[in-house]
């Protein structure tokens, strides 16, 4: 309801001839099944004459992109589905593809506190990242999520909620990169973190789970430093959890 008039009643047959009609021009580069590729010059222009044309493009401009993020918040999820138990190698070429949309749109969804959309979008984003060996970029995104979250003082979020659970979800992403690159101080610093914010939880079945997971992770932190007698307490602890 919230959409423009006169995006409204355009259906699915006029987007597609306006697409094809934009790439026998050369504005856009048809892939095949019905996607595009945008030339690069072609946003800003879009977006200049967007703002010239709607005295309302503020709104419009902030309503479409709610409606962006919903979309891709669906498709990732699609996305992270696939590369579960589907074509892997399909879901990793459309998110090669997508990935700076991706960002763009877990950006924005930070900005407006839209933690449920994030979370989903990270979930995916963060499969492409990890298997691309792009960590530098992993660790932006964790920055980028601890500060929207935490704000500038550092306060944690209650764990039970949507940006806890996408605190949580990063903060752990970032502590199990540590591990596999074996930065165990590193690691064992922010696995020490989690558990931390998790003790200072109310009991429940949620937090039981993340406590087994967190001793588990302590034990693989001490496993390879070789302080196996360390390393048996956590696996016991996490086990008593199981």
């Amino acid at each position: 309801p919230e959409t423009p008039e006169r995006f409204r009643n355009a259906d699915t047959r006029t987007w597609k001839t306006v697409l094809s009609e934009a790439a026998d021009v050369g504005l856009l580069t048809d892939t095949g099944a019905n996607t595009f590729r945008i030339h690069p010059a072609l946003p800003s222009f879009l977006s200049a004459r967007w703002q010239h044309d709607d005295p309302d493009y503020a709104a419009h401009h902030e309503t479409a992109m709610s409606g962006l993020l919903d979309a891709h918040a669906s498709y990732a999820n699609w996305l992270a589905q696939q590369i579960d138990r589907g074509d892997a190698r399909l879901a990793y070429a459309l998110l090669t593809a997508q990935h700076q949309n991706l960002g763009q749109l877990l950006s924005f969804a930070l900005d407006h506190q839209r933690w449920e959309p994030a979370l989903v979008i990270s979930n995916a984003l963060n499969n492409y990242l990890d298997t691309r060996g792009l960590t530098e970029e992993s660790h932006q995104w964790v920055d980028r999520v601890r500060l929207a979250i935490e704000g500038p003082v550092g306060e944690l979020p209650e764990l039970d909620t949507p940006e806890g659970e996408l605190w949580l979800y990063h903060v752990g992403a970032q502590a199990n990169r540590e591990l596999a690159q074996g930065l165990l101080s590193n690691a064992e610093s922010t696995y020490e973190e989690i558990l931390k914010a998790l003790e200072a939880e109310p009991d429940s079945a949620s937090r039981e789970v993340f406590l087994g997971v967190t001793y588990h992770q302590l034990g693989m932190v001490a496993q390879q430093r070789e302080s196996l007698d360390e390393a048996e307490q956590w696996y016991q602890r996490s086990l008593t959890i199981k």
